[in-house]
């Protein structure tokens, strides 16, 4: 997929729970909660500075292949109800840093930093843990060509065909 993002500048939309790969693939990332974009940005922006509660947990759930190693959880505490939720944000039911204004107010999606967005109250004044993002997941080309190897740099055309099932 990134070789023919590359050579035929395309633009995907990928929807997944795995991390990683959006971190390879994307330039930039939504997060959504309950069908609401909670933060939107670059990939490094969002996984190195999250700026909502719900992103900043993310990363603790992606399982590590060393058993030595026990990153530090961040369990979720509280109830969804997708089919009746709360008013107010969407995730107010689970935010460690609830305020009674998130009770009732639905946050708005705004600029918190040029192209970083964030639907959250206390967005600006939380500082929130992030991950170090690999160099895959930089939004660069560079780093995009140096790690899927040596097909990035002359990649082969897919051969054509036709769509035409009489042929």
């Amino acid at each position: 997929m990134t070789v023919l993002q590359v050579r035929f500048d395309l633009t995907y939309l990928f929807v997944s729970y795995y991390l990683g790969v959006v971190e390879h693939l994307a330039d930039r990332v939504a997060v959504i909660y309950l069908g609401h974009v909670v933060e939107l940005g670059e990939v490094p922006d969002v996984y190195g500075r999250p700026l909502h509660p719900y992103t900043e947990a993310l990363p603790s759930a992606i399982p590590t292949p060393d058993p030595d190693v026990r990153p530090q959880r961040i369990v979720l505490q509280g109830s969804v109800s997708p089919a009746n939720p709360s008013p107010g944000c969407p995730f107010q039911t689970r935010c460690p840093y609830v305020q009674e204004r998130c009770r009732h107010e639905p946050p708005p999606l705004r600029a918190s930093a040029p192209g970083h967005l964030i639907a959250c109250h206390r967005g600006a004044e939380l500082h929130l843990a992030g991950v170090e993002s690999s160099p895959a997941g930089s939004g660069k080309e560079q780093g995009r060509l140096q790690s899927i190897g040596p097909l990035a740099q002359n990649p082969p055309l897919m051969p054509e065909r036709s769509l035409n099932q009489n042929e």
